[in-house]
């Protein structure tokens, strides 16, 4: 028996999403910036989210992949 998925959970994720370690220049201070799908970043929110986040630690810029939650 195989696993069942939920289509509409693979059919989101869009070509061009980011991938685990793939790299980009940060906007704020020019180091590396690397995506990680699998470490979750903290948010002000206390979500736990995937996140753009910059290799200086003097820097500290994170970019969230997903867009915020609001509240009906």
């Amino acid at each position: 028996m195989s696993a069942v998925t939920n289509p509409s959970q693979s059919d989101r994720r869009g070509a061009n999403r980011p991938h685990e370690g793939d790299i980009h220049v940060c906007p704020r201070c020019g180091a590396a910036l690397r995506f990680s799908d699998r470490t979750l970043w903290l948010r002000t929110t206390g979500l736990l989210e995937p996140a753009w986040a910059c290799d200086n630690t003097a820097c500290g810029y994170q970019a969230f992949v997903r867009q915020a939650k609001t509240a009906d």
